[in-house]
């Protein structure tokens, strides 16, 4: 808890029920959200790099390619569809 909060007893602990921001496992959480939510849409993950995501959300389309980083990502696929798609499903989750 806070230093000096009245409501609280001495030498008590306070549990987090969800992560907040700046906390020093903040990006953790935030990463293996993603990293569901992804998987979730049916990407697959490089073995060799993974922070690197890929998948074909749309059959006989490019598929889309996305780099996870802390709390940040970027992707990119040849076929604006594809990237409108995810785009949707993303927001969504």
């Amino acid at each position: 808890p806070p230093v000096g909060c009245p409501i609280t007893p001495k030498d008590s602990y306070w549990k987090l029920i969800k992560t907040l921001y700046g906390l020093k496992r903040s990006p953790h959480h935030w990463y293996k959200t993603a990293k569901q939510i992804l998987k979730e849409l049916g990407f697959k993950q490089s073995k060799h790099f993974p922070c690197i995501f890929f998948g074909q959300l749309i059959k006989h389309q490019p598929p889309i390619y996305l780099r996870l980083y802390v709390n940040d990502f970027i992707f990119f696929s040849q076929s604006p569809a594809v990237k409108e798609k995810f785009m949707k499903e993303f927001s969504t989750k």
